[in-house]
C-alpha cells in the first residue's frame, strides 16, 4: 500500500506507515544524523507526523540519502539502530546516492491481468481520497451498468466474476485513477504517462485528454463488448523478439498475432486457443520462456474485429482534449 508522503497529515487518522528522510554529504555525516534521529525519536508519539514532515520539507537534501519506513517512532528508531550496526540486516530502509540529473516522473498504467480479488480494499477504508474517487467513478459507472463497481471491489467471494473482463477492466481503471488522485493529494504529479490496453484510458485521463465521465463510459463500453468475445482465445507471454515471434507465427498469422511488444526480447501472443496451444508447446520444447495469461480472451487480435463497429458507434460521444502532459502511445509509439 502507499506510504505516508512528506505532508502534514494525521498518521493515526489514516493508519499508514510514515517516511523519515535522512541525508548528508558523506557516509560519516549520514551516520551522525542517524544517531541524532534515534535520540530524537525516543519516546515520541503524537508529534511524529509533524516530525517526519519537517524532515522531508524543512531540511536540505544532500547527495547521500536514505528513507526509513515505520508505523511509529519505536519502529523507526529500531530500524535506524539496526542500520547503524549492520546495514545489510536493516529492514524498512532504502538508501543510495542522488545524482545531478533532472529526472521526470512517469506514471505507467497497467492493462488486464494485474487484478486480484481484494485489491484496493484496504485503501478504500484507509484513504478518504481513494474512497471518494471510487464513489465518484461508481456513480457514473452504475448509471451505465446497473451494478456497483465499489461493491465488486469490496467482494471477498472467491467465486465472484472478478476476472471477467466487464468487471476487472473497470476495476483496474478505477483503482489506478484513485491511486493517481491519492498521489496528487501528496504532491506527486506525473510529468508523462504511458499505459497498456485499458491502462491507456487511465493514462489519457491523467494527461487531461478525457474527463472522468468520458473515461468511465469508454471503459464500460470497451470492457462490456470485449467480454462477449470470451471463450474463443488465449494469450501467452513469450521470451523472444518481435521479429522472431513474427517468423514463428507466420504460417498461422490469420489465427495468432503479436498482441504486445513488452521489451526487446519479450512479446505477448494471442489468438485461437488450439493454434496458440500448439505454438506454446513448440516453444517450450525449444527451451523458450512461455507464460500463459489467466484469461480466455485474445485481446488485440483479429478476434476483436467482431466488436469493432459496435464499439466505434458507442464511442461517438468522446471529445478528447489536448494533453496537458506527454501521453506516450503503446500502439503507435
Amino acid at each position: 500500500p502507499p506510504l505516508q508522503s512528506p505532508c502534514r497529515t494525521s498518521h493515526h487518522a489514516h493508519d499508514r506507515p510514515l517516511l523519515l528522510p535522512v541525508s548528508a554529504r558523506d557516509d560519516t555525516s549520514l551516520r551522525a544524523y542517524a544517531k541524532q534521529y534515534v535520540t530524537s525519536l525516543h519516546g515520541m508519539d503524537t508529534e511524529l507526523a509533524d516530525f517526519c514532515y519537517s524532515a522531508g520539507s524543512r531540511r536540505d537534501h544532500h547527495e547521500r540519502r536514505m528513507v526509513v519506513i515505520g508505523n511509529d517512532a519505536k519502529q523507526l528508531g529500531h530500524r535506524l539502530r539496526v542500520w547503524l550496526t549492520d546495514k545489510e540486516a536493516a529492514a524498512g530502509i532504502v538508501s543510495g546516492n542522488a545524482d545531478d540529473g533532472n529526472h521526470s516522473t512517469v506514471f505507467v498504467f497497467t492493462g488486464q491481468g494485474s487484478q486480484w480479488l481484494g485489491m484496493g480494499r484496504q485503501l478504500m477504508f484507509r484513504e478518504p481520497v481513494v474512497q471518494q474517487t471510487l464513489e465518484e467513478i461508481d456513480e457514473h459507472f452504475q448509471a451505465l451498468s446497473g451494478w456497483s463497481l465499489v461493491e465488486a471491489l469490496k467482494s471477498v467471494d472467491e467465486q465472484s466474476s472478478f476476472d471477467r473482463t466487464n468487471v476487472c477492466q473497470p476495476a483496474i481503471f478505477a483503482l489506478q485513477v484513485a491511486l493517481t488522485k491519492l498521489w496528487q493529494s501528496w504532491g506527486i504529479e506525473a510529468d508523462a504517462v504511458v499505459g497498456h490496453s485499458v491502462g491507456e484510458v487511465a493514462a489519457a485521463w491523467c494527461a487531461g485528454i478525457y474527463s472522468i465521465e468520458d473515461a468511465v463510459r469508454l471503459t464500460y463500453h470497451r470492457s462490456t463488448l470485449q467480454d462477449t468475445t470470451g471463450g474463443h482465445g488465449r494469450m501467452m507471454a513469450v521470451g523472444m523478439t518481435a521479429d522472431e515471434a513474427g517468423s514463428v507465427i507466420a504460417p498461422v498469422s490469420d489465427r495468432v498475432q503479436v498482441t504486445a511488444i513488452n521489451g526487446p526480447a519479450l512479446v505477448t501472443l494471442g489468438g485461437d486457443t488450439e493454434t496458440l496451444t500448439a505454438i506454446g508447446t513448440q516453444l517450450e520444447a525449444a527451451g523458450k520462456f512461455v507464460r500463459w495469461l489467466k484469461l480466455d480472451y485474445a485481446f488485440h487480435t483479429y478476434q476483436m474485429d467482431a466488436i469493432k463497429d459496435e464499439l466505434l458507434g458507442a464511442l461517438t460521444f468522446l471529445d478528447p482534449a489536448p494533453s496537458r502532459i506527454p501521453f506516450v502511445s503503446t500502439v503507435t509509439g
